[in-house]
């Protein structure tokens, strides 16, 4: 049972080979191979130095204290953690080394070591940012996806289990929805009167809708949920159980676009994927507007695609590249925001404990000290070198301190705000490929069929009327001379 998690290092590469080469958690190096690099601590870090250094031209080193930008990405940290007492740990190794090869290909430096020093065996990977061939690797949910259906994969091969998917949990119970196939519930009626409502002309909102339905006699509460008693009913029922299309966040969907579908028209304002992919959104919304029976797709996922397309716009996202890179972008910026966050934390707490010792310190600076306080001053060595027995160094640092506190509190905001900025634009993405790979690759494909299919037939029609308008003249001709 594989689990496999990435880690990006931005400092300190040293001692992350340091750490993954340690004899102590290795079997005395017996179970460490490297990929394009020597198995050697020293040898392998300069490897992975003259890399980086190469192609991102830049220096691959430890950032100091003092610096005050943050070291962009210097290298990956993989690990891949197996059950406990399910593998030996050659085996564990094996698969590591065949992981590393599938997953970073062969012109990556790549650093497979295996660590059993723990009652679960783990292998521990160093990924050089850059291949051979000056390829950048980009850590991010898609490629830590493959990389574990890969290990999953290899799990198989070598009789290990794997995690198990989480099972899909509908929002309409399976009696509900036999009783609703046979029209035998009073949930049917209900969920037909909401779908005769919505399309009314006086309802636009959700509210009008609960206003109506309590005229119709139901008993209805909208909290976090909407909850309706049908009249001389027993029990409430959250609407989100009538099936797909009656949650409050889907019915406020349904009850703005009121079934509109995109117009032809409206497709050639998009450009690149935005058009391709408002293409699949139009054939969507046909089938499910029209009552087609072919699709697949749910009024949660419908209304989730349209709020994609509107991201794709407003982001000016025209090709996929253009979307992974946005990706990429996200992520940068968060970790960038939050290593400056983490910097002003250790500041704080470095204010914050010098002025928790000034109190002792000032003491037994301005007294005569036993051999025992003598003892103790040496402790407080750094507030000597900050000289702090000056008179009014000590309200320095608090101003300072106070200072740091503002300025990690906007930092901490704006980390927040890039973090949630990341996982939207990594959601959007990963369920963009998810759709691409699924029902809208499909109807895509089919769509791309249909303009091939009547690109042939107008040719052939061109060709047709080319021949009749030939013929139509040669007859003229004809004709003419016959007349002379």
């Amino acid at each position: 049972m594989p689990i496999v998690k990435s880690i990006s290092i931005h400092e300190s590469p040293e001692r992350l080979i340091s750490y993954i080469l340690n004899p102590e958690k290795n079997e005395q190096m017996k179970l460490t191979t490297g990929l394009n690099c020597h198995a050697d601590k020293d040898a392998a870090y300069e490897e992975f130095k003259e890399i980086y250094d190469y192609f991102a031209n830049k220096n691959f080193y430890r950032r100091e204290l003092s610096e005050e930008k943050k070291t962009g990405i210097l290298m990956f940290h993989y690990i891949q953690s197996f059950k406990p007492d399910e593998c030996t740990p050659e085996l564990a190794h094996k698969i590591g080394v065949e992981w590393a090869r599938k997953v970073f290909g062969e012109d990556r430096a790549v650093l497979v070591s295996t660590h059993d020093d723990r009652k679960h065996i783990h292998n521990h990977f160093a990924v050089s940012i850059y291949d051979n061939k000056g390829v950048r690797w980009h850590d991010n949910k898609t490629t830590l996806k493959r990389c574990r259906e890969v290990s999953d994969k290899l799990a198989i091969k070598y009789g290990l289990s794997v995690i198990e998917k989480k099972k899909y949990k509908p929002d309409q119970r399976y009696g509900d929805w036999i009783k609703r196939q046979l029209s035998q519930s009073w949930k049917v009626r209900l969920a037909e009167e909401i779908d005769r409502l919505i399309m009314d002309s006086g309802v636009n909102s959700v509210d009008d809708l609960t206003d109506r339905l309590r005229e119709q006699g139901y008993e209805v509460r909208q909290r976090k949920y909407i909850s309706i008693r049908p009249p001389k009913g027993k029990h409430f029922i959250r609407s989100f159980r009538l099936g797909d299309g009656y949650s409050l966040e889907v019915l406020t969907y349904r009850i703005k676009t009121k079934g509109a579908v995109m117009s032809e028209k409206e497709l050639f304002g998009y450009e690149g994927i935005q058009y391709k992919y408002a293409l699949c959104l139009r054939e969507i919304q046909l089938m499910m507007y029209r009552q087609a029976n072919n699709s697949k797709v749910t009024y949660r996922e419908l209304a989730r695609s349209a709020d994609l397309l509107c991201f794709m716009v407003n982001k000016h996202i025209r090709s996929e590249e253009q979307f992974k890179a946005l990706v990429d972008e996200a992520d940068e910026k968060f970790r960038d925001s939050e290593s400056r966050q983490k910097d002003f934390e250790r500041r704080c707490e470095f204010e914050e404990k010098l002025i928790a010792d000034s109190g002792r310190f000032l003491e037994l600076w301005n007294k005569e000290r036993t051999p025992d306080e003598i003892e103790e001053m040496s402790r407080y060595r750094v507030l000597i070198d900050y000289e702090l027995y000056k008179d009014g160094e000590v309200d320095k640092h608090r101003e300072k301190l106070t200072s740091i506190r503002s300025e990690l509190e906007t930092v901490s905001t704006e980390t927040e705000r890039l973090k949630e900025e990341r996982k939207t634009t990594a959601d959007c993405y990963r369920y963009y490929l998810e759709q691409m790979s699924g029902e809208f690759g499909s109807i895509l494909e089919r769509k791309q069929k249909e303009q091939t299919e009547r690109e042939r037939l107008q040719a052939e029609e061109r060709i047709r009327l080319q021949a009749s308008e030939r013929e139509r003249e040669y007859k003229n001709t004809a004709d003419r001379d016959q007349a002379r």
